[in-house]
């Protein structure tokens, strides 16, 4: 994890290159997890190319997508079900 986000979206979007290309037949033999970390992919770059030039960093940043949009594209959460009952650790 790299500040307290997971080093596979990094790596999704270094893999799919500053534009986003996608690999056409490859697209049919990805695994679940593999399709998830290509959308979230796909989100950072359109947010990072959302940008105006002059504020955009040379390279896409995974914090410019916010986790809970994450979440919702996904239809996840990291909330666990009982970590609301337990307080938090001190």
């Amino acid at each position: 994890m790299v500040d307290g986000e997971p080093v596979v979206v990094l790596k999704a979007a270094e893999m799919m290159g500053a534009n986003g290309a996608d690999y056409g037949p490859l697209a049919a033999r990805l695994s679940l997890v593999e399709r998830a970390v290509r959308k979230v992919a796909r989100m950072i770059l359109a947010a990072h190319n959302a940008l105006p030039a002059a504020q955009r960093p040379a390279q896409p940043d995974m914090r410019i997508v916010p986790i809970k949009d994450v979440e919702e594209a996904l239809g996840v959460s990291t909330r666990s079900p009982g970590s609301a009952a337990r307080p938090p650790p001190t």
